[in-house]
């Protein structure tokens, strides 16, 4: 279906609807679960990882963090936000981001983070070859 779909995409990018999947039950069509949509359904599996990330909080809180996040895209709000705001609400942690093009450190957080804009691979070699 995904292959079928892939080669009717027209010259704006766009499917016809009579292939978007359909729900069996009310005829609706089905739509990507994007966390930053409002009609994000929280499956079991979301649930859980979300209290193994808060016990991590609760466990590590006022300790020293270091916090790394390795090609997390700007409009990934879902993996940034918590790391940030773990980032700015510990008085301890540290903030190091690597992404190539595309870094974004909010204020709140700039004199305790670092950005390094690049490849990764390149980037850890060249920190392990400092220590």
């Amino acid at each position: 279906m995904i292959y079928a779909m892939n080669d009717a995409i027209d010259e704006n990018l766009c499917i016809p609807s009579e292939m978007i999947p359909r729900c069996p039950r009310c005829g609706s069509p089905l739509t990507v679960n994007f966390a930053d949509s409002q009609m994000f359904f929280q499956t079991r599996q979301f649930q859980n990882k979300m209290q193994d990330y808060q016990n991590f909080v609760r466990k590590y809180h006022g300790k020293k963090l270091v916090i790394l996040e390795f090609g997390v895209g700007w409009r990934n709000r879902m993996i940034k936000e918590p790391l940030m705001q773990l980032a700015a609400s510990e008085p301890n942690a540290f903030y190091i981001t690597f992404n190539k093009g595309e870094l974004y450190i909010p204020d709140e957080i700039q004199g305790k983070s670092i950005g390094v804009d690049g490849d990764i691979a390149e980037a850890l070699h060249e920190i392990r070859g400092l220590y």
